[in-house]
């Protein structure tokens, strides 16, 4: 009888057909390209499909035995033919040609293509976007909305530098120099495309405020081998010098990839903070002018291997050393006013080495069914954090009422981060319609931090000496596990999870013989609901974050920063977490605006405490501040004529904040906003010229309010060589006025607080691609969350 059942369902069995499409010539992978099943006899569609951003397609419930099947797509020749036997369950790859009679119309269809929104993620072709080729992965990440650069050309989202950055979904465990370096060497013609997920959902770690950038990377057509080299040299009021070398090979089994670069950056921070407190019967004015020169030499090394060993299943591995050794030198002076009378003046002199070193690897495992359906991620991380300063802080007292001798503080300070996770992930497709995912991640992070002080002179100190001495050992687990699914209902798309994390963590204080400890579990739902009909595309989405406290800032530790600044850490610190809502929505795939909103609990805040009879600052983190922010968001991309882009990006938004703190209570509430113009003109004979712009208006955030803040910033690039050598000259920062430039009004303390680095840097650069092929990383080390709180 089982036998008998069996065959019947052979003979009624349905075939599921799956391939992908390709371009002829250039095997690039084509997206959106019409397959349609259809009877041999009479010519009638029976199902159909499109192909995804990577060419693929799936068409399922397929009864006949025999079946024509067809593709096409603007700017291609029709395909079309026969499938039976076998062929219906073999993998196709369909290779189209050319049709130069139409290409003039796939440009203008390719444009609508440029924007679109999928599950949580907003995504953007960059080539489709106008978003020049020659762009490095800094210049093509800071046009998209929301994204900018900072000072050191560090990624922000929304003004927030608490984004995690990705590379082909998997996160990075490089930071600073090294991150930035890693995606500068990246070229615009490599990135297949950028996703901005501003609402994470239930499968990416729950930490973070500001949202996710991932930058997918094309994927290799053929055996390659190809590279870069690049040298540049900037000057504003130092000389900057960076280098660096890349290297790839790809081919049907192997894809290697090795990097290195060596920086040397000399820099300065001018910095001046004027406190001024009002006392019962007289006015009080602290007046700091400081210089910080910092030098620093930096070199990175990154290896990475994979293989694949069948279409199914592949296997990776990564490496990253990153070695830094900076030397910084701090010149200050504060002046002590009453009434307007100086009768106080003291002179720092501030000496730090401050060597770093950082090793980090992984082991990545990836599986994907024949029929698509089903992919696992397995992966396990390793890294190893080193850090030391060690200098000697000096106070004389030129102007001084009382006589007091020369102050020296010998520093010494030491922590070492030992951070591991493993991680799993899986997702299967039940139909069209269905799809479930599930994962888990196991993370454990051990910190050893140790400080020493010797003072010439203790009684000048604002606390015992013996108390700066300080041994602290931190350990954390952390386990986290998420289900979430996905459901295509013809032009709605919802997507929901959750995500649990439970956390133990203990703190172990020698000096106090006193160690804290706690854990307790988070529950973090998500959910996106996705519209899309004809020339519009919507979405409503909602998730719950979370923000933890930096390690070290859980170490009872004490820090004497300057004659006026002492610093201290906070055992009781607490999570703080975050309800945040988004509205998107996308014109023509080109024009994009959003509505925001988060809103919070227990904030961690940086506490500025003046001590009126010890005359001095306490800085410290507390919870305390609950509030909300809520903002819209706009880019309008205009393109006048086909040599000449521009995008125009705007947020603005209020926010609301109320502290509790003992003595940094505040309820305060105001509005900011920003614009930002970036445009590119693609000139005769290879050249081209970028230029942009921006203006951030006053702003009010809790009880500290930003000044208006400009500046305008011009690079210029030739192509040569049959485009393989790329010469730039750029200069950042023309007018001189971006800078950090805030008031902060407390009780009856108003402290004036201007942080000017270099500005007006010239860059002067060249890069050299040599092979043939496109590059593609091999997947970095996935600590993102961890290291983010070191």
């Amino acid at each position: 009888m089982l036998c008998f059942c069996f065959a019947c369902i052979q003979l009624h069995a349905q075939h599921q057909i799956n391939g992908k499409i390709i371009d002829k010539k250039t095997g690039e992978a084509l997206a959106y390209a019409n397959v349609l099943i259809k009877d041999p006899d009479n010519k009638s569609i029976i199902t159909y499909a499109y192909s995804n951003e990577k060419g693929v397609f799936i068409l399922e419930d397929i009864e006949l035995d025999v079946i024509l099947l067809e593709v096409d797509m603007m700017g291609y020749q029709s395909y079309h033919t026969i499938l039976e036997g076998d062929a219906l369950h073999s993998e196709l790859e369909i290779r189209l040609a050319e049709d130069a009679s139409q290409l003039e119309e796939v440009n203008i269809i390719a444009k609508k293509k440029a924007i679109r929104i999928s599950g949580d993620k907003m995504i953007f072709n960059l080539e489709k976007l106008g978003i020049i080729t020659s762009s490095n992965g800094l210049e093509a990440l800071r046009q998209l909305p929301g994204v900018s650069l900072d000072k050191d050309e560090n990624v922000q989202f929304r003004g927030n530098a608490d984004v995690q950055l990705m590379i082909n979904g998997k996160p990075t465990l490089l930071k600073g120099d090294a991150l930035r370096e890693y995606i500068r060497s990246l070229s615009g013609q490599n990135i297949e495309n950028v996703e901005i997920i501003a609402q994470p959902s239930a499968r990416y770690d729950a930490s973070g405020t500001a949202g996710i950038i991932n930058i997918n990377l094309k994927q290799p057509k053929a055996a390659s081998f190809s590279g870069n080299v690049y040298s540049s040299v900037g000057y504003a009021e130092y000389f900057k010098n960076r280098n660096g070398l890349n290297l790839y090979y790809n081919d049907s089994k192997w894809n290697i990839n090795l990097g290195a670069n060596y920086n040397r950056n000399n820099s300065v921070n001018h910095r001046n903070i004027t406190q001024t407190i009002q006392l019962e019967d007289s006015i009080k004015v602290l007046d700091q002018q400081n210089e910080w020169l910092p030098k620093t030499i930096s070199k990175n090394f990154t290896a990475g291997i994979e293989r694949n060993f069948s279409k199914n299943h592949k296997i990776s591995t990564a490496f990253n050393y990153a070695n830094s050794h900076s030397g910084e030198l701090t010149l200050g002076t504060t002046n002590e006013y009453g009434n307007d009378n100086l009768y106080r003046q003291v002179k720092l002199r501030k000496e730090i080495e401050e060597p770093t070193k950082n090793t980090s690897g992984n082991l990545f495992y990836n599986y994907i069914s024949d029929s698509l359906d089903t992919q696992l991620d397995v992966q396990l991380n390793y890294a190893d954090y080193e850090k030391s300063q060690e200098g000697l802080l000096q106070n004389t007292y030129p102007i001084n009422p009382t006589p007091q001798n020369e102050f020296l503080l010998d520093i010494f300070e030491e922590i070492h981060y030992k951070l591991f996770t493993a991680q799993a992930d899986g997702q299967h497709r039940f139909s069209k319609q269905l799809k479930l995912e599930s994962g888990a991640k196991l993370s454990r992070i051990k910190m050893n931090y140790s400080s020493d002080y010797a003072a010439n002179d203790s009684s000048q100190l604002f606390i015992p000496e013996d108390l700066l001495t300080n041994n602290f050992t931190y350990k954390e687990q952390l386990f986290s596990a998420y289900i979430q699914g996905s459901y295509q209902l013809g032009k709605w798309n919802v997507l929901t999870g959750i995500r649990a994390e439970y956390i133990d963590y203990s703190g172990f204080s020698e000096q106090l013989n006193q160690t804290n400890s706690n854990n307790y579990i988070a529950w973090f739902p998500s959910m996106s609901i996705n519209y899309e009909k004809e020339n519009h595309q919507y979405r409503l989405s909602y998730s719950r974050r979370i923000g933890r406290p930096n390690y070290l800032d859980l170490n009872p530790y004490y820090q004497y920063l300057d004659p006026y600044t002492l610093e201290i850490g906070n055992p009781a610190l607490q999570p703080q977490f975050y309800h945040s809502f988004e509205f998107n929505y996308i014109y023509k795939n080109a024009m994009s605006a959003s509505l925001y909103g988060n809103f919070y609990n227990d904030q961690l805040t940086s506490v500025i405490d003046y001590r009126d009879n010890e005359n001095y600052n306490l800085l410290f983190t507390a919870n305390g501040a609950t509030g909300n922010r809520l903002g819209i968001s706009l880019n309008l991309p205009f393109e006048p004529v086909d040599w000449w882009n521009f995008q125009f990006s705007f947020d603005g938004y209020h926010t609301r904040e109320e502290s509790k703190i003992v003595n940094f209570s505040y309820d305060r509430s105001g509005f900011g906003y920003s614009m930002e113009m970036y445009h590119n003109l693609t000139l005769k004979d290879n050249w081209t010229l970028n230029a942009s712009g921006f203006y951030s208006g006053r702003s009010q955030s809790g009880n500290s309010v930003m000044n208006p803040l400009y500046d305008i910033s011009v690079n210029v690039k030739k192509m040569l060589l049959d485009d393989k050598l790329k010469l730039e000259l750029g200069c950042q920062n023309i007018l001189k006025k971006s800078m950090w430039n805030s008031v902060i009004q407390q009780d009856n303390v108003t402290t004036h607080w201007i942080n000017r680095w270099e500005t007006r840097k010239f860059v002067f650069g060249a890069t050299y691609n040599f092979g043939k092929g496109t590059s593609k990383k091999v997947k970095p080390t996935s600590l993102q969350e961890e290291s983010s709180r070191m």
